[in-house]
């Protein structure tokens, strides 16, 4: 049960550190790291399956087992945990090994095991594909508009300068920028009073540094400054580069 329980709690890593390589690594960078990722989880599940299996080995003490069909009942912890851990990862993958059941359980055991690594195995090939997939398919479409977007340049004999500085911007545009409210959908379906509390902490801060409010006004006026967090401020993010405001416009 403890092996289950730390068993989880790598697959609950593993989720974190994939969203935290989504958030900061390059797709080439995310990409290694998620088969890095997803090789670590192969390896832990068939760590516990290896266990098991010697486990299964010892706890039958029957004349005939793998262990002492493959001689290994008086080897040492290091020759008896490779071989359970060869016999456990071809099972996760096509490889062989010398190593079979030699009694019902041992064979039952394997049957699960097989099961179990059919899922796993495939799981982990079918996402490795779509990882890849979808960036093949991001560089096309990056190449494309790159190339669209020197051709326009080329026919229109303008200045390499000019391009070096769109380009520039262009990169700049796709850096992420910090998540606004409109996007977290839950957020619209709390009260309305949990909103002002959210407005309130999200801005308030702001609008009390900005040193035009007297201060027996900060202390009086929570309603005035509630509702105006609430009802007249907005947050909108822009990405380096991006312009904030332009001379001529409100």
């Amino acid at each position: 049960m403890l092996r289950l329980v730390r068993l989880a709690r790598v697959a609950k890593l593993q989720q974190e550190f994939t969203l935290l390589a989504n958030r900061f690594l390059s797709s080439n960078a995310f990409l290694v790291a998620k088969i890095l990722g997803g090789l670590l989880m192969i390896l832990a599940i068939t760590h516990l399956v290896a266990c098991c299996w010697f486990g299964v080995a010892a706890w039958t003490h029957q004349a005939s087992s793998w262990l002492i069909r493959a001689e290994l009942e008086e080897a040492n912890f290091f020759e008896s945990y490779a071989a359970s851990i060869h016999w456990s990862m071809t099972q996760f993958t096509p490889a062989t090994t010398n190593i079979a059941p030699a009694n019902g359980i041992e064979r039952l055991f394997a049957v699960c095991v097989i099961l179990l690594a059919i899922g796993v195995f495939s799981s982990f090939i079918t996402s490795l594909s779509a990882t890849v997939s979808s960036l093949r398919n991001s560089r096309a479409e990056r190449f494309q508009q790159q190339s669209a977007l020197l051709q326009f340049f080329t026919e229109r004999n303008l200045s390499t300068d000019l391009y070096c500085k769109v380009t520039e911007a262009l990169r700049r545009r796709n850096v992420k920028k910090r998540i606004k409210e409109g996007d977290v959908q839950l957020l619209g379906a709390l009260p309305e009073r949990m909103k002002m509390q959210l407005h309130e902490e999200m801005f308030l801060p702001r609008l009390k540094c900005l040193g035009i409010w007297p201060e027996w006004s900060l202390e009086e006026d929570d309603y005035f400054f509630k509702s105006l967090c609430h009802y007249a401020l907005a947050e909108h993010a822009c990405a380096p580069g991006q312009d904030a405001f332009m001379p001529g416009t409100d």
